[in-house]
């Protein structure tokens, strides 16, 4: 008999996302008590999705449109994840505010295989990125104010902006910051 655990007084929350692979694009949604930034980086092999399409960059690429009711995407293969509706931002509490962490936005430049990606990412004060991401135990990184470019030839994707990405660090080829120009 297998059990399910939700934390008590905890809801569920449905995210509306897309995931950009290196061939495809893929949208559905991900359910989960947890925020996606810490969804997407717990250690499973695969990430869930409900009510699935299935987008091919290349016209030429088979299969054509799909759509799925389920559908599992193995997580070394995504470049980036996007939240499709964000959710409304909620007043924190006093405590929450002492949690939080202060974080300062820096401009980078990163490029993937497939993409060149413009966005800002938040470091603390006084952090060094290239230790950031040696330490760092997330395999996405979150930015946000994300302009994304297409850089291989023949796709159909277009550029697009995004208020907030999840940027797989494993495809990042190469990741530029201007330092002294927080955004």
């Amino acid at each position: 008999m297998a059990y399910s655990f939700t934390p008590m007084g905890v809801d569920m929350r449905q995210f509306a996302v897309e995931v950009f692979c290196r061939t495809m694009l893929m949208r559905g949604q991900i359910e989960s008590h947890r925020r996606l930034t810490d969804l997407i980086n717990e250690p499973d092999l695969y990430l869930s999705l409900t009510e699935v399409s299935s987008h091919p960059y290349t016209a030429s690429t088979a299969p054509a449109l799909e759509s799925h009711r389920q559908g599992i995407i193995n997580k070394t293969s995504i470049v980036l994840v996007a939240e499709l509706k964000l959710p409304a931002t909620t007043p924190t509490t006093g405590v929450e505010s002492e949690m939080r962490v202060a974080k300062m936005p820096h401009r980078i430049l990163a490029f993937t295989d497939d993409f060149a990606i413009n966005a800002d990412i938040h470091l603390t004060e006084g952090a060094d990125m290239a230790t950031f991401l040696t330490m760092s135990q997330s395999k996405f990184l979150p930015v946000t104010r994300a302009t994304v470019h297409p850089t291989q030839p023949g796709t159909q994707l277009t550029s697009f902006e995004r208020p907030f990405l999840l940027i797989n660090r494993e495809q990042v080829v190469y990741l530029g910051a201007d330092y002294d120009q927080a955004t």
